[in-house]
């Protein structure tokens, strides 16, 4: 059996799946943010703007590090101002979905670092970070 085909576009078809899982998350954010109308307005506005489409299709590394950031800013939100549960579902997704942006892209740490400190001062102990 011949794979060529799978080998040429399976990178494509993963690369797709990707944004369409960043630009989903990117919507729950706004959605819970602002509210649906505007949600809608900001995914209109993404989707158009030239950023996402030039660099984004350029490098399938830039839209995972992107994709696995989005969500893990859900998941940050979710989280934060919660009761103080001492494992949480959406902790352990959060601290996986930055293990696996640490390991594919080590710079990939930089956005946490004001998100932890900013826990780490209000609560006084770094393991409320992702508790």
């Amino acid at each position: 059996m011949d794979f060529s085909v799978v080998l040429l576009y399976a990178p494509s078809l993963f690369h797709c799946i990707l944004w369409i899982i960043s630009d989903w998350y990117f919507y729950k954010i706004i959605k819970e943010l602002y509210g649906k109308s505007i949600a809608v307005i900001a995914l209109l506005v993404y989707s158009i703007s030239w950023y996402p489409n030039l660099l984004m299709i350029k490098t399938l590394s830039n839209t995972i590090e992107s994709s696995l950031l989005t969500m893990a800013i859900y998941f940050w939100m979710r989280i934060t101002g919660k009761d103080n549960k001492i494992i949480d579902c959406k902790a352990i997704y959060l601290t996986v979905i930055i293990t696996i942006s640490f390991i594919l892209r080590n710079t990939s740490i930089i956005p946490w670092l004001i998100p932890m400190a900013w826990k780490v001062l209000v609560h006084k102990t770094f393991l409320k970070f992702v508790f």
